[in-house]
């Protein structure tokens, strides 16, 4: 591509892939007139390239965009947004509580200001929140607010030790200055904490790692990536005796910069459960049905039965209801639909439901979209692919389709 740039001018430059279910790997290479390189940028794990430029002198310029390994195909599609228009690099905190009003402060370039508040909704669901800033502005700007009950504090970027939040809490944080934030907590004997530590998930390029260090430096505890597709971490960590703990954030490719951001969560482990359905989508015809897996995950030392059922069901679409048993962690449950009900799309609910303490329990299971994505880790793959299971969506859909006219 072609253009022409004014001196002091500054571009931005955004290549959709991953964010649109794309195969394409895309490189971003900005040169000037004389084919000198003044930018390459290329994606990093289900992170699109993008970035801000700005050009010291007039004259045209070019950008190149291609695949990593000049692959192509129907499903190598992407989209390019180029000009000197608004980019939100990161914003902090990355979220609050419903009902809170928040004022985040923005990087990035052409911004119509390095502040905007925010009030969330008091109903706000506890996952993303989706959020217009500056709506009245000629370049109004879509930002993601991760809603949750606990408070929000924002980390030191530096590798000095500070006290970490009382727990329950959030800790929202970037690598600029540092790869590594350090947290110090204390503990009774045999109290248990969860930390959950979110940087893939939401957009961050971070390759995440949580450790805790007894009071002498001795490592007691440490988790790198929560699965083999997933680098975020995940720590569940019990106090072997009573003192002063160090807990350690860091980014083991020692990689720094405004997309190397996080959220740490913080938690004490008590008695819960977690239901779950691996899909975002089920779809099946006027007058047909469907089995679907539902998943329990117990936590705290939660051992009793859950109920896993429907809810908010449209007119003409039944569930069955199954529980899943103490020593079981799934149950089947059949969606049936009537011949007459007309096709459409609808938001559906899988609630579980359990006693816990003598008191009803209740959770959602939240969507998981299943994709088949370019990895650009040749060891995961033969063929470069695989099936993402773990990006939370945020609503689970029932399509009713046409039913399927029987052949003559």
């Amino acid at each position: 591509f072609a253009f022409r740039v004014k001196a002091g001018d500054v571009w931005t430059f955004d290549c959709f892939a991953y964010r649109i279910r794309s195969r394409f790997d895309p490189v971003l290479e900005l040169r000037n007139e004389a084919g000198v390189s003044l930018k390459l940028v290329q994606s990093t794990w289900e992170n699109d390239p993008r970035f801000a430029y700005r050009f010291e002198k007039a004259g045209r310029c070019f950008l190149t965009v291609h695949d990593s390994e000049y692959n192509g195909g129907r499903d190598y599609v992407y989209r390019l947004k180029a000009g000197r228009s608004a980019l939100l690099e990161v914003f902090s905190p990355l979220g609050e509580r419903p009902g809170e009003t928040v004022q985040l402060r923005l990087q990035g370039a052409n911004l119509p200001a390095e502040k905007a508040t925010v009030r969330i909704p008091a109903d706000a669901r506890l996952a993303t929140y989706w959020t217009t800033l500056f709506p009245a502005s000629e370049t109004p700007i879509l930002a993601p607010l991760l809603v949750s009950v606990f408070p929000t504090f924002p980390a030191r970027d530096s590798v000095e030790k500070v006290p970490l939040p009382p727990i329950p809490c959030n800790v929202d944080g970037v690598f600029i200055a540092s790869t590594l934030h350090r947290f110090s907590f204390r503990a009774e004997p045999k109290t248990k904490i969860s930390f959950e530590l979110f940087g893939r998930r939401i957009g961050s390029r971070i390759d995440g790692e949580l450790r805790v260090l007894d009071k002498v430096g001795k490592e007691v505890a440490i988790n790198d990536d929560l699965s083999v597709l997933c680098k975020d971490s995940f720590l569940e960590f019990t106090a072997p005796a009573e003192g002063e703990y160090t807990l350690e954030v860091r980014n083991v490719e020692e990689v720094a910069g405004r997309d190397c951001f996080y959220r740490l969560n913080a938690t004490l482990i008590v008695p819960d459960f977690q239901i779950s359905i691996e899909t975002d989508r089920i779809a099946i015809p006027a007058g047909g049905k469907m089995a679907l897996k539902a998943d329990v995950r117990r936590m705290g030392g939660f051992t009793g039965q859950v109920e896993a059922k429907f809810d908010r069901l449209p007119p003409g679409v039944v569930a069955s209801s199954g529980v899943i048993a103490p020593d079981k962690n799934s149950v089947e449950i059949t969606l049936t639909v009537a011949p007459n009900v007309q096709a459409s799309g609808l938001e559906v609910h899988l609630i579980g439901e359990a006693k816990i303490g003598g008191k009803d329990v209740r959770r959602e299971a939240p969507a998981w979209e299943r994709y088949e994505h370019r990895s650009i880790d040749l060891s995961l793959s033969g063929e470069y692919t695989y099936t993402r299971p773990n990006r939370i969506w945020e609503m689970l859909i029932l399509a009713i389709t046409d039913s399927t006219p029987e052949k003559k």
